[in-house]
């Protein structure tokens, strides 16, 4: 994978864990990114971040429990 878009799509996962929840609206406000990698990008987000799923037009963080 390329590095762009390795680092595009850590800050991707980052701000889905920050808000909980990353509609295309905000996700293309704060990220400065297109509404096509909004949906371009899912498959690869999903894939690579197993606490991150689309759901309803949006990406949601899933509560994850630390185990210790």
């Amino acid at each position: 994978m390329k590095r762009n878009m390795s680092r595009t799509l850590d800050k991707i996962a980052r701000e889905v864990r920050k808000r909980k929840k990353l509609d295309e609206v905000t996700f293309c406000d704060i990220l400065d990114l297109s509404p096509s990698t909004f949906y371009n990008y899912r498959k690869h987000v999903t894939h690579r971040y197993h606490d991150i799923i689309f759901e309803d037009n949006q990406y949601i963080a899933l509560e994850t429990e630390n185990v210790s």
